[in-house]
């Protein structure tokens, strides 16, 4: 049976979620997340790879990784433009503006947004790392669903479904962080993406 594979960050992997309050690198994805949502509709496996925090280079190192099969229906819900990461072989240091978490990183961290960061980097990355993604998965998956978190104003040559997380925090109840949306959010996303098929 084919897989459903899901790529992002805490948006994806449902942080927020009873189940998945807050979460940790390692932590099992919460099953109220919009991917187990969606293959509980399509009874289908599921295979959620997000990570909280993620930056889209982030998401497309995991999307490098990983090895799709024929049949495969893939999701990718692009992160935030103002995040990045530094890979390295053994870990990923994620750069965004969560500062407070990471004390030991708040230096790295000011600095890269004071030196490094700029708009439209980040913007042409994000165009970069999308149609690299996009290239990769269809090599092999002919069903390739990409998400933004709103609309980002960039134009590519294929749809891209813009996600509004701030218009689904108002709509439904919010998730128990008070940060990311709720479950009733995550069922109305995986609703939207079924009725695309």
């Amino acid at each position: 049976m084919s897989r459903i594979i899901a790529f992002g960050c805490s948006n994806t992997f449902g942080q927020g979620s009873p189940d998945c309050v807050t979460a940790r690198r390692g932590d099992p994805p919460s099953r109220y997340a919009w991917p187990a949502v969606l293959g509980r509709l399509l009874n289908r496996p599921v295979l959620n790879l997000a990570v909280p925090g993620a930056s889209n280079l982030e998401i497309l190192h995991q999307i490098t990784l990983t090895e799709f099969k024929p049949g495969d229906l893939v999701y990718v819900f692009w992160s935030y433009l103002d995040r990045w990461s530094i890979i390295r072989e053994s870990d990923v240091v994620q750069i965004g503006p969560w500062v407070q978490e990471f004390p030991k990183r708040k230096n790295m961290i000011e600095t890269w947004y004071k030196y490094f960061h700029d708009d439209y980097h980040a913007q042409f990355m994000y165009r970069i790392i999308v149609e690299e993604a996009r290239r990769l998965i269809s090599k092999t998956v002919t069903t390739c669903t990409f998400l933004e978190p709103g609309p980002s104003g960039i134009q590519f040559g294929f749809p891209m479904l813009p996600i509004d997380l701030d218009q689904l925090r108002e709509r439904f109840p919010v998730g128990l962080d008070n940060v990311h949306v709720g479950t009733e959010a995550h069922r109305y996303i995986a609703a939207q993406l079924k009725e695309r098929l």
